[in-house]
């Protein structure tokens, strides 16, 4: 449309609606252009910083993945190392910046190497706070534990914080004595749980078919999208009960001071606080951290030890994720919390050493 004012006015014309239309699809791509230019740049000067922060980190370290953080000075040449079981005990991932600590299993493994490498180191004290976890890890670190002990001889105290149950108390079973800290510390649920749902209704209610392909009937066992048979059902009791008994033995081996009998009369998935648990015979005494590292130094003939625990590298100095960043590990995800990870097991189709049903710290 042309509009015509008086004399000596400029004449206006409207600009045509496909016109602006195709200005701003013009825009759209330029900007979208704009947008890889500055990525790719990004991207590049992430690069070139990330080798910088590498060498530079590896030049601090000297190429070590652990670095010491002493909590109570003392004789260098007679120490006593704290190995931290935090959290959900399965794969894990490093502490966040923003989150805290969460169980690294890695972490710990290196732990035990570095302490059966280091001859200074005279005893270890296991520091619990666990509801439990995956069959497997908790499995390893108990082995790791019994090699470090026939390997080097050197006693391990177990001292459990507000829960140490089930994978938890697996791992404790390695100690040569077990402390609670109180008598509200949760622990027992020996037991073993794999969780499943079955969707199959849901599924039909909004219309939704599982055309999953399989070359044999078991294949898909433990599916959420089917009903269980009589038949799967059998055969995950047994894989079931197998893990049980394994767990049984472990305790059975780690309480000298029960016999089986009491052992699997104790183990049927309940839990105990810590006063029920000094009276069956799961926990040698109540008595807190500061007790545990004067009874081991006692029982060793040493006074004033170093008492030290190890802290991972994309850890330093207790920051966590932005530790990470000095490694150069820019696009790494922070850790998840707890609670998340314990749902994430619990989708699985696991067996775990887990507290099926208490909030945790």
């Amino acid at each position: 449309m042309l509009l015509k004012q008086e004399k000596g006015c400029e004449e206006m014309t409207e600009t045509p609606p496909r016109n602006r239309e195709h200005k701003r699809w013009i825009a759209l791509v330029l900007a979208i252009i704009l947008l890889l230019v500055s990525g790719r740049s990004q991207l590049y000067a992430n690069r070139r910083n990330t080798s910088k922060n590498q060498d530079l980190l590896q030049e601090f370290t000297q190429g070590k993945s652990l670095s010491e953080q002493v909590i109570q000075q003392g004789n260098k040449d007679a120490r006593i190392a704290v190995i931290p079981i935090h959290g959900v005990i399965y794969e894990g991932s490093s502490s966040s910046f923003m989150q805290g600590p969460t169980y690294y299993h890695q972490h710990v493994i290196d732990s035990i190497k570095a302490i059966q490498e280091d001859s200074s180191v005279k005893g270890v004290v296991l520091d619990i706070n666990s509801p439990g976890g995956t069959v497997y890890h908790s499995a390893e670190v108990y082995e790791r534990l019994l090699a470090l002990k026939e390997a080097t001889g050197i006693p391990i105290y177990a001292s459990f914080k507000s829960m140490a149950a089930s994978g938890g108390y697996y791992i404790a079973a390695a100690a040569d004595k077990i402390y609670a800290s109180n008598q509200e510390t949760v622990t027992g649920s020996i037991g073993v749980i794999s969780s499943g749902f079955n969707y199959s209704q849901l599924l039909e209610n909004l219309g939704i078919e599982d055309q999953s392909i399989k070359s044999h009937d078991h294949k898909d066992i433990g599916s959420s999208t089917r009903e269980m048979t009589e038949e799967e059902e059998a055969i995950l009791q047994e894989e079931i009960d197998q893990v049980f008994q394994r767990f049984v033995d472990v305790v059975d081996a780690g309480r000298t001071n029960l016999t089986r009998e009491e052992v699997l009369k104790l183990a049927d998935g309940r839990t105990y606080d810590g006063a029920q648990a000094l009276e069956n015979g799961l926990v040698d005494a109540i008595a807190y951290e500061e007790t545990v590292f004067n009874d081991l130094a006692e029982s060793l003939n040493i006074t004033s030890p170093e008492i030290f625990y190890y802290l991972q590298i994309d850890d330093l100095f207790g920051l966590g994720q932005l530790g990470s960043l000095l490694q150069g590990q820019v696009n790494k995800p922070m850790t998840q919390t707890d609670i998340p990870n314990l749902q994430a097991l619990i989708n699985e189709p696991l067996a775990l050493y887990i507290e099926g049903g208490s909030i945790y710290d």
